[in-house]
């Protein structure tokens, strides 16, 4: 490990500077934990396509993408022309716009769940409304999720996540930090793809007493539920009265334009989006039932009215670029061009792996590619997936990098991750396999 980090730390001096000088105004150095990898972060310099520039005149191919939502890579021609037309006009709105009822319109129409459509500024934000929402519709408290998915950062959605196992302090609760403990219980979890263990906890926590289930339909947009697991949970959701969340943050529009839902075939009661449909801008969408969503109408007394709102909510430029985006992903042949690349992407990643007899595997759904350190199959994210020693995963996202390939090693399984955009090319594939070739020779060496 010393002589590759040695050659990071070489490679990127001018971002060694940045991440000095923000350590001086910034808690560790950062704004988002998310974005920091490696001794310190690359700071990005500009990107286009599926290509990124450092700070220090080094140019990647791009797997990370915002950390998934750059669905049509970097700066895509049609979206940019929009936003610069839009930005000729007003930026921030006084009063509501017809770009965001016409958003709304185009939600409603694709999304099967969707009857009627909210905007927030962020997945994390859309996802604590839908836990209100649950909680006043059903008059119940209890949230029950997927442990270690995460669903966003509040208070009732960050019970049940816990210090990955190629982390210091796995094992250890994460990020409860100032959350009051008298909450903690009012949030439980089941292991995703468990469905037994999830109806055991249904009956456990009292059938009466369960609000709401949050849940990613495919654990970090990338492992399937096995048959029958989603079924189940809408099922027993519907006898007992509960509301069924699907985050669909990282699955929607990247699996399809109808999201894990219109994928998996299941619909829920609430669907929460992001910022993938948005190239990037912040936004959150919260869609779902009329008869649940409502309890935010101002018909409904004020003692018992969800309440959310913000000065950013329905913002014309964000309005603007997920119009944009539908447009692109609504041509014929998008699709299937970003399942085809995923699918070749992961066949030959696999057969480097069994080329080289090493501890990985690939999961992956549509344009989302996960190695797992494990040579077993990937079922469910509560299995032993760690079968290396954590140093040589970090060693591999080193040299990965080094070599020009910006991926993702951070997460809640041990892994390293990459997101595929419309821009990525057959030759950006064709060098991410041959780089990940000698980055096993180099970490495993065989």
């Amino acid at each position: 490990m010393g002589d590759l980090f040695q050659q990071y730390q070489s490679r990127f001096p001018e971002s060694q500077r940045l991440y000095e000088r923000a350590k001086r105004v910034a808690v560790d150095g950062i704004q988002a934990p998310g974005k920091a990898d490696g001794p310190y972060p690359i700071y990005t310099a500009r990107a286009q396509g599926s290509h990124l520039w450092d700070v220090d005149g080094n140019e990647y191919i791009d797997y990370i993408l915002g950390l998934g939502p750059m669905l049509l890579g970097h700066n895509h021609p049609y979206v940019t022309q929009k936003l610069q037309e839009q930005l000729s006009t007003y930026v921030l709105n006084s009063t509501p716009t017809p770009l965001e009822v016409q958003l709304a319109e185009r939600l409603v129409g694709i999304i099967p769940c969707a009857e009627v459509a909210r905007f927030t500024t962020s997945g994390t934000e859309a996802n604590m409304l839908a836990v209100r929402l649950a909680r006043s519709f059903t008059g119940r408290d209890v949230i029950l999720r997927v442990r270690n998915d995460y669903v966003g950062w509040a208070d009732s959605l960050m019970p049940g996540i816990f210090v990955p196992a190629h982390q210091p302090g796995a094992g250890r609760p994460w990020g409860l930090g100032g959350i009051p403990q008298s909450g903690w219980g009012l949030t439980r979890w089941f292991d995703f793809n468990d469905t037994d263990g999830f109806v055991k906890l249904v009956d456990e926590v009292g059938r009466d007493r369960v609000a709401g289930v949050i849940m990613e339909p495919a654990y970090r947009g990338s492992l399937a539920p096995m048959p029958g697991f989603l079924e189940t949970i809408r099922t027993v959701t519907q006898e007992i009265g509960a509301t069924l969340i699907f985050d669909e943050v990282v699955t929607g529009f990247r699996l399809g334009l109808q999201g894990g839902q219109g994928y998996f075939g299941v619909t829920p009661d609430l669907a929460s989006f992001g910022k993938g449909v948005s190239a990037g801008i912040p936004l959150g969408i919260l869609t779902g039932r009329r008869e649940i969503m409502g309890r935010m109408a101002t018909s409904v007394p004020c003692e018992e009215r969800v309440y959310q709102s913000g000065t950013w909510c329905g913002m014309p430029l964000v309005s603007t670029a997920a119009l944009a985006v539908l447009d692109v992903l609504e041509q014929p042949g998008t699709y299937p061009a970003l399942h085809r690349m995923g699918q070749r992407m992961r066949a030959e990643v696999q057969e480097t792996i069994y080329r080289h007899e090493v501890p990985m595997t690939v999961i992956g759904l549509g344009p989302v590619l996960e190695i797992a350190f494990t040579d077993e199959p990937v079922v469910s994210p509560s299995q032993d997936l760690l079968k290396v020693k954590p140093e040589q995963i970090k060693e591999m996202w080193a040299s990965l990098v080094l070599d020009g390939m910006l991926t993702v090693s951070k997460g809640y399984i041990p892994a390293i991750r990459c997101f595929i955009s419309l821009a990525h090319t057959d030759e950006d594939i064709t060098k991410f396999v041959a780089s990940l070739d000698r980055a096993i020779e180099r970490v495993f060496g065989q």
